[in-house]
């Protein structure tokens, strides 16, 4: 039996526009439960653009790493996200490197999301309600915690 994944964010729309004499630029739509997000931003390349949108569209305090091609049957991507001072790793193909780095990207964002465990509400230092997210660590990353 196939293991179910809990995807987060659903990429729904994006465009990337690429070119000699343009500004590389992405616009991005995305969904969370009956929640839709959207946002567009430039950078010095296609998935640094693509990046940019996505933090303006969430919201969410996410830095790209690093990425790499993998070469093989079909275009294929590694990429290494930040999100909140948390590693992810992802991989994507698809029928071009612009679309394999998207492909990798969502996959280290949804795994970013996967790592949250429960949520719930909470009382912060001022005594507000708060929303609290619990992370559940391996043993690599319990000294974070």
């Amino acid at each position: 039996m196939a293991k179910v994944q809990n995807r987060v964010y659903e990429l729904t729309k994006y465009n990337i526009v690429i070119g000699k004499e343009v500004i590389t630029a992405a616009a991005v739509e995305l969904r969370q439960g009956d929640v839709i997000f959207s946002g567009a931003s430039h950078g010095s390349k296609p998935i640094v653009a693509f990046n940019n949108a996505i933090r303006k569209a969430t919201g969410l305090d996410v830095k790209l790493l690093d990425w790499e091609h993998i070469n093989g049957l079909e275009r294929g991507a590694r990429l290494k996200l930040d999100i909140n001072g948390w590693q992810f790793v992802g991989y994507g193909k698809g029928e071009d490197y612009c679309k394999a780095e998207v492909s990798a990207y969502m996959d280290a964002l949804n795994r970013s999301q996967q790592r949250i465990g429960s949520k719930k509400i909470g009382v912060d230092f001022d005594g507000h309600e708060t929303l609290i997210f619990f992370y559940v660590p391996d043993a690599k990353t319990a000294k974070d915690i």
